[in-house]
């Protein structure tokens, strides 16, 4: 989603690893981390 404020992205992040299952390679995902927003502005406010 786009924040009405900021106009930046919200988005979750989703953590995963890779390794072989078997014969076949594949993304395993371990975590999601939910409406994740741009750290920089938070980081390095307007002055």
């Amino acid at each position: 989603m786009i924040d009405p404020e900021t106009r930046d992205i919200v988005q979750n992040v989703y953590i995963r690893h890779f390794e072989k299952q078997g014969e076949v390679l594949a993304n395993i995902e371990i975590a999601t981390i939910p409406m994740v927003t741009d750290p920089w502005k938070e980081l390095n406010p307007l002055k």
